[in-house]
């Protein structure tokens, strides 16, 4: 009982010497933070307004930057969009103009518009339309 006492205080203590630890280590690390935020704030302040100037500029070219990349997108979504318009009424022209339109064996598919004479020759006299 004794040993299993002893080992249970010596894992505690262990896991507590870990923690204060890190703990130890954390502020260490916030307060040398701090201290260089410290020194270069103090030797920035006299160049405050050109600081100033820079974020107002950097956040304005930010803007205008998003702003054109906003149109480019949007004006690549119209243009594909118009380009899928164009193609639609290029196959709705070749179905409503096409020779073979009212012959029973023609097809508006791409691949293949005729089951019997694929090629689509301009005057098709051995089959009868419709």
């Amino acid at each position: 009982m004794r040993e299993k006492l002893l080992g249970l205080i010596s894992v505690s203590l262990g896991a507590l010497g870990l923690t204060v630890t890190g703990i130890g280590a954390g502020v260490l690390i916030l307060g040398l933070s701090a201290k260089v935020v410290t020194r270069l704030a103090n030797t920035l302040k006299p160049h405050e307004l050109t600081i100033e100037k820079m974020v107002f500029y950097g956040g304005n070219a930010g803007i205008i930057g998003l702003s054109t990349i906003s149109v480019a997108v949007i004006s690549q979504a119209v243009s594909d969009k118009l380009r899928e318009v164009k193609v639609e009424q290029m196959i709705a022209e070749l179905e409503t103009k096409h020779h073979c339109n009212g012959c029973k064996y023609y097809s508006a598919n791409t691949y293949l518009s005729c089951a019997v004479n694929p090629d689509l020759p301009k005057n098709c006299s051995n089959f009868t339309c419709n």
